[in-house]
């Protein structure tokens, strides 16, 4: 079957994790998210919200890749609604002529994760028209990876976002984007990125780099070859992998 890389991904993160729980003895209907029972927290000024977390049970893979989110939806005239809840990858909207960068991307901070087998919670602004919404990170992965959202939604149907955003061997996660209480930023490193070739939504080509001890090495189908950091460093890369330093 034809996947999208990042969907595609996913996918496989999850089956690692359900055989790694298997290894330990436990069943694969435990793999799933575990949530905690509503709660009421009272914040500035006295005012409360709702909170709900959720969580992924421990694994090995999710010591690795797994982080957390925090995000509060204020509707008008309602309670805050607070949710916290676990993620693999972070998806950045690039579609504003602000972002030229991976760094601005994180900055704008409209952020949509993406869990289990493909499927899709959107936290787009427009999904709250009559609502404010704030997303931070609760906690860093070791492995940090950032989808950034090639394929959009427009008048004309499905579009390929082919804007150039740069990118650069070193990241830096900044306090503006994480939730209240945390002030420590990290550092991260780059190690892999996956790159669609192609112009449409329905076709294309992927080719990964991935970095050997000081080398940089592509992988196209059968084909692999060592590379520069200026080739590895493309402004049109669809996913990125950052490891913690």
């Amino acid at each position: 079957r034809q996947e999208d890389a990042p969907e595609f991904l996913c996918f496989l993160l999850n089956q690692i994790h359900e055989e790694l729980l298997k290894l330990d003895g436990r069943t694969v209907s435990e793999a799933g998210v575990a949530v905690d029972d509503e709660w009421e927290t009272v914040g500035p000024k006295n005012r409360t919200a709702r909170v709900r977390t959720c969580s992924r049970i421990w694994s090995p893979l999710t010591d690795i890749f797994c982080g957390q989110l925090y995000n509060n939806v204020k509707p008008k005239g309602s309670k805050a609604s607070i949710q916290v809840e676990p993620f693999y990858v972070l998806t950045l909207d690039i579609s504003s002529g602000t972002v030229h960068s991976v760094e601005d991307a994180l900055k704008v901070c409209q952020v949509l994760t993406r869990e289990g087998m493909g499927r899709y919670r959107l936290l787009l602004y427009f999904a709250f028209q009559d609502s404010s919404r704030g997303t931070k990170v609760v906690s860093l992965p070791k492995v940090l990876i950032l989808q950034l959202l090639r394929f959009g939604y427009g008048n004309s149907g499905t579009r390929k976002v082919s804007r150039a955003i740069d990118f650069s061997e070193q990241l830096t996660v900044g306090k503006e984007l994480l939730s209240p209480g945390n002030e420590a930023t990290s550092r991260y490193e780059l190690i892999a990125s996956i790159m669609h070739h192609g112009k449409d939504v329905t076709s294309g080509h992927y080719t990964a780099d991935a970095k050997y001890g000081d080398s940089w090495l592509r992988f196209d189908d059968r084909m692999v070859d060592k590379v520069s950091v200026d080739m590895v460093l493309n402004k049109q890369a669809y996913v990125l992998f950052y490891r913690k330093l």
